[in-house]
Parts: C-alpha cells; sequence; structure tokens
C-alpha cells in the first residue's frame, strides 16, 4: 500500500467541542506535501478513503479523522471501511506498542540509574527517531485565526508547519517500520484509538438536583466527623479569615500519630511507619490502610475526612461543570496491560459510593439538553433519552480461564464458568465450609428490606453473612490471580474491596484458593517460564502484543487482563460503527455511548427504542468476544437506568427493559 500522512488543523479544543472547526487538510508523504483549505478538501480525501492501496498515516490520526467525519458526517462509513481494513496506522500507537515491548513505557532508567521520562508528542517522536526538531510554538494555537482567511492568503509558515507535521509523522512510521515485528497489533490498537476518541468527544453530562443532594449529603457527613475529630484533638478547631470567611481547622498531626501508635499497641502488632522522608524522622502512618486497621472507630472517622473534603473541594465542582457542557475525559488508548486508561476526570474509577456516578445522566440526542424527572418529552420534541449499561459478567476471569485452557489444555475455572457457576460465590462455600447450592438459594432471596439499612456491614444475617463471603471471594479471584503474597493482599482487600484480612487469614484464603483451582499452580509455573530471564518478556494470546522487561505479578495480571483488553476493544469497535455508520442500518444508529469502563458500555439512547438498542449492544459485545474466547462462555447483561449507578440490574415489564431503580 502507498503510505498517505494525514493531518488537520483546528480551531481551539474546548468544553462540548472536542472535535472543532476545521482550519486546513494537509496530506503528503516524506517529498510531496499538499495543504487542502477547509472549503475544498473532502472530495480529495474521499477519493484517498475509496483507494485501498492508500495506507494512511498520522500521530494521533483519530482526532483528525473525528474531526473530519464531524465537518463531512457522509464520510463515517468510508472512515469506519478503512480503519477495517487495516488501512490506518496511528505512529502514536505504534509508538507505544514498541515501547511496551522494550519495558520503556512512559520511562526507563539506564545502567547508571538515570531516570528517562518518554514523552509521545509528534515532536517528541520526530527528535527522538529523526533527531529532527519540529515548531510546535509559532502556529499552533492559531489556526482559528485563519479559518475565514482563503489559503492564498495564508502567512507560509502556517502552511509549512502543517506540511511539516505530515512529513513528520511519515518519517516516523519508516524509522518504526525497522521494528515491524512488535507491531502485529497496530491496527487493532488504532480502531481502538478512533472509537475511544468518538466516546470521549460526547463526554458525560450531569444535573444540578442530583449534585446538590450529593453536596449536601456530603458536607453533612463531613461537619459530624469534623466535630468528633475536634472533640478528640485530632483537628483543630475553625477559624475566621481577615476576608470573612472560615478556614477549616487543621489537622493535629502529632495527636494523630499518638492515638494511632496506642491502638497498634493495645492489638500487640507493630505500628506501620512513614520513609522518614528528607529528615529522616520515621512517625506512625496516618493513611487510610493503617487508620482501618487500626480497629479504633476515631481513626477510621480521621481516614474518612480526606475523601470526603474531595468531593467536596474536587469532585462537585467538577460535576458541576457537566450542568452546563458535557464532562469530556481523555482516555489513553493503551497501558502497558492492553488496558485502557481514564484521567482529567477518570471516568474509569469513580467513587462507588456517595452518590457521584448518580450525578450522571442521559441528554437528549437531538439538542443535547438534560431532562427534568418530570418531562414526558424533550422540548425539542424528541423521546426522552435513557441510559443503558451493558458489561461482560467475570471478563477477567474468563480471559483467565481461556489463558489456562489455551496453554495448560485444562482449567476447571473454564468448568465453572461454561457450567455457569459463580466463581466468586464457590471460594464463599469453601470459607463458609457449605454447600454452593445452599449459598446460591441464599443470595437469589435477596435480603430483609431493613437489614443493611439497621446493622450496615455489621449485619448477621445469612444473606449478608453469604454477600460478604463472596466479596471475600473476590477479593481472592482477582488478587490470587496477579500472584499477590498474604501481606499484599490485606493491603488489596482493604483499598479495592473494603474486606478486613490479616495476613493469616490471606494465607488461609489463598490455600482455599488453590484448592478450588489448582491449575492456577501450574499457570504460576508457567509465569516463571517467562520471568525468569535475563530480560523477561512475553507474548499476549491472540493479538500477539508483546510486553518486556516484566515482573512476575505483572506478567501474571498481563495474560488475562490483556485478553479481556482485547475483547473490550474489539466489542467496543463494533457498538461505536453501529451507532456512527449508517450503513451498518442498526437500531443503534444515532445512538451515543457515553462511557467504558474496561469491561462496561455505557450508552444513550431514545427511550421508546431503549431495549432493543441494549439487546443489540449485548449481541454485539457476545459476537466480538467470541473469537477471543472460543472456549469459555460468557454473558453480557444490559440495564437501563434513568441516572447512571453501578449497582442498576436488568428489571423487565410485559417482557421489557426498563428503568431499573433502587
Amino acid at each position: 500500500m502507498l503510505p498517505v500522512g494525514l493531518d488537520c488543523e483546528t480551531a481551539l479544543i474546548r468544553p462540548g467541542l472536542q472535535a472543532p472547526p476545521l482550519a486546513c487538510v494537509a496530506i503528503g508523504s516524506a517529498e510531496w506535501q499538499t495543504v487542502f483549505h477547509h472549503t475544498d478538501w473532502v472530495e480529495n480525501v474521499a477519493s484517498l478513503l475509496e483507494d485501498s492501496d492508500v495506507l494512511f498515516i498520522g500521530h494521533y490520526i483519530a482526532f483528525d479523522f473525528s474531526v473530519l467525519c464531524n465537518e463531512a458526517p457522509e464520510l463515517f462509513p468510508l472512515v469506519f471501511d478503512a480503519y477495517e481494513a487495516d488501512r490506518v496506522s496511528c505512529v502514536l500507537c505504534r509508538q507505544k506498542l514498541l515501547d511496551i515491548a522494550q519495558g520503556t513505557y512512559r520511562g526507563f532508567e539506564d545502567i547508571d540509574g538515570k531516570a528517562t521520562k518518554l514523552n509521545y508528542a509528534l515532536e517528541d517522536l520526530a527528535f527522538r527517531h529523526l533527531r529532527r526538531i519540529l515548531d510546535k510554538n509559532t502556529w499552533r494555537f492559531r489556526y482559528g485565526e485563519l479559518i475565514p482567511v482563503p489559503l492564498p492568503q495564508w502567512p507560509e509558515g502556517a502552511k509549512r508547519y502543517v506540511q511539516e507535521d505530515v512529513r513528520a509523522a511519515v518519517d516516523v512510521w519508516a524509522a518504526q517500520e525497522k521494528s515491524a515485528y512488535y507491531l502485529e497489533d497496530q491496527y487493532r490498537q488504532a480502531r481502538a484509538s478512533f472509537w475511544l476518541k468518538l466516546m470521549a468527544a460526547w463526554g458525560l453530562r450531569t444535573d444540578e438536583a442530583g449534585i446538590n443532594a450529593l453536596a449536601t449529603r456530603t458536607k453533612r457527613e463531613y461537619d459530624r466527623i469534623a466535630a468528633d475529630l475536634r472533640a478528640v484533638g485530632l483537628l483543630r478547631p475553625d477559624h475566621a479569615k481577615r476576608d470573612g470567611t472560615v478556614k477549616d481547622g487543621s489537622r493535629n498531626l502529632k495527636a494523630a500519630h499518638a492515638r494511632v501508635a496506642a491502638a497498634y499497641a493495645r492489638q500487640g502488632r507493630e505500628v506501620p511507619l512513614t520513609d522518614g522522608g528528607k529528615r529522616g524522622i520515621r512517625v506512625p502512618c496516618t493513611d487510610k490502610v493503617t487508620c482501618e486497621e487500626s480497629g479504633d472507630p476515631v481513626l477510621i472517622e480521621y481516614a474518612a475526612l480526606s475523601s470526603l473534603k474531595k468531593v467536596l473541594s474536587t469532585d462537585v465542582p467538577l460535576l458541576r461543570g457537566g450542568i452546563i457542557t458535557p464532562i469530556h475525559s481523555t482516555f489513553e488508548d493503551m497501558k502497558e496491560t492492553g488496558r485502557t486508561g481514564s484521567s482529567d476526570p477518570n471516568v474509569q474509577n469513580t467513587k462507588r459510593t456517595g452518590g457521584i456516578r448518580e450525578c450522571f445522566v442521559p441528554r437528549c440526542l437531538r439538542c443535547s439538553r438534560v431532562a427534568n424527572d418530570n418531562d414526558l418529552a424533550c422540548r425539542c420534541g424528541a423521546p426522552l433519552t435513557l441510559m443503558w449499561s451493558c458489561d461482560f459478567g467475570g471478563l477477567e476471569l474468563c480471559a483467565l480461564a481461556q489463558t489456562c485452557l489455551t496453554v495448560l489444555e485444562k482449567s476447571r475455572l473454564a468448568e465453572a464458568l461454561n457450567n455457569e457457576f459463580d466463581p466468586h460465590l464457590m471460594i464463599a462455600a469453601q470459607i463458609l465450609r457449605r454447600d454452593y447450592r445452599e449459598l446460591k438459594a441464599v443470595k437469589k432471596a435477596g435480603a430483609r428490606p431493613d437489614c443493611r439499612a439497621r446493622f450496615g456491614d455489621s449485619c448477621k444475617c445469612d444473606y449478608c453473612t453469604v454477600i460478604n463471603a463472596r466479596q471475600t471471594g473476590k477479593v481472592a479471584n482477582f488478587g490470587f490471580m496477579g500472584g499477590l503474597g498474604a501481606a499484599a493482599l490485606v493491603f488489596f482487600a482493604l483499598n479495592n474491596y473494603d474486606v478486613h484480612l490479616t495476613e493469616d487469614e490471606a494465607r488461609a484464603l489463598k490455600r482455599v484458593w488453590f484448592e478450588t483451582w489448582p491449575e492456577m499452580r501450574e499457570y504460576f509455573t508457567w509465569i516463571s517460564s517467562h520471568t525468569d530471564k535475563p530480560f523477561p518478556q512475553i507474548k499476549q494470546l491472540f493479538s500477539n502484543r508483546f510486553r518486556g522487561g516484566v515482573r512476575f505479578t505483572e506478567a501474571a495480571n498481563t495474560f488475562p487482563q490483556g485478553l479481556g483488553a482485547d475483547i473490550a476493544k474489539a466489542a467496543g469497535w463494533e457498538v461505536l460503527r453501529a451507532c456512527y455508520d449508517p450503513s451498518r442500518d442498526s437500531v443503534l444508529y444515532g445512538s451515543r455511548v457515553c462511557n467504558f469502563v474496561h469491561d462496561e458500555f455505557v450508552g444513550e439512547s431514545f427511550a421508546p427504542v431503549a431495549h432493543e438498542c441494549a439487546f443489540e449492544v449485548r449481541r454485539l459485545m457476545l459476537a466480538a468476544a467470541k473469537p477471543w474466547l472460543p472456549d469459555v462462555r460468557i454473558d453480557v447483561e444490559p440495564a437501563l437506568m434513568q441516572r447512571y449507578s453501578k449497582e442498576a440490574g436488568p428489571k423487565y415489564e410485559n417482557g421489557r427493559l426498563i428503568p431499573w431503580a433502587a
């Protein structure tokens, strides 16, 4: 194929405008570059998209195609076809693949121990591969000024800037080709980059009522805990400032250190100490894990205060921004394991408690207005919009089972999944020494309506006992999968699942886990065969993506996490294409995906067809998963919501999904 560079210059990105107005498009190679004005580019780009011999090359080319499709939506089918035919190559994705393979992603240490940070902007890659310095200061942020100006009247520097970007991308691509052995996964990753960009550009909206309820509830809890801490001397009194505002009282760290030391002394345990910092003075830790493990209710509240303050000072203001314009997260298309990331804000790791997720609501797909709770239709005349969520059940456990079947040709975990057993409940049955079927019946029957409301986590009813044991089973399945030891599992359990374990309990739990999944001993031996080398490097099953410089626990995690990520990315491609590409003739066309959380897709569809849309997403996800999980059963559970909730489950009326309610 003929490599052709592509680059767009636009007005500035801003909230609600992640695919900003186009100023110009440049195409070319190392020898030639042509710049088209935003008024006369469509026919030329369309002809290249239709040419099966053209390979498009660009740095974060997903942005360029999102801009072009926003300007000319009729190009969506051609762009999707080009990606599907492996005719779009992203030098940013390629560089990540190369660095991950060499164990240098984001940075490395040389033989003298000097840390080197690696960046991935085009100018960084041009200097790294070509020793070429690109001018990124003169015109980079000024193309919005040139949109109304005819191209012949543009300054030569403005035209040269975009031409140099095209040439640099093509030259970097050529330099990367020297390591093509590590680039087999590049086209799948480029597709993921495109659908993630489309999703991020749509973003998430919030509503004022939900945010006000969150702020009121959090402030009430913050004030209650602050009063308790002031009463015991762990928090100093609030004081008035000169401008009339009140500043929160500071923490009394000396008193906190003393209280932590006393709490651990009462238990006969060694108190965790800080590393001493620059001054070398080690004092008792006051972090969340140390305070919660102390068993002192006051210290548990002390640890909770920071989280509540962050909600009020950071989360609530950020959520309020989503009332006016969408909240756009920056999605990272590939981390070391192959999974995605999210930042500014991180919408893949939103707090489960406190009502933060419930602030996210659907908006009209026609006019983007957020409806009030009592609205029967949008003011623009469109039907109301509902949110749907579809998540893979036990994605990483299914990926682990498939990995074991592929490399060991056996897996009791796979047998359990294929027979529709709950792996977490199977561990719970071992913990409680009770029959699995009995526990399944208790879980299905559910809790008394008031048990958790009255007793919280201390409830000793049979349902809560089973659910808490199942949560411990989840800790075992996800923690030990990655090769964690007892001490590390204690921290993992508390930090990720709010499960309290001692090291002795963690060791006993690991014995139970190995008894339940005996293939895991052989799996870890197989992992060791990859990592007990001077330069350990692993190759991901099916996608043939490499990861180098990998330690034992990283390798143990990477195989199931990487396979799970490949499955989810394949599913995301199918779902987003159905939403944006009219040639697919899908009921999903016009719907939008607003968030992706590793194994879950959250989207928005008009209410009259939300049931059909949710089940079409389910169908596409299962079809996308099959090539990656040929021997392991997986399911997708759809749900509808009027506001986002991780707790949402399927609810039916007359055979159709209706919005879930707590």
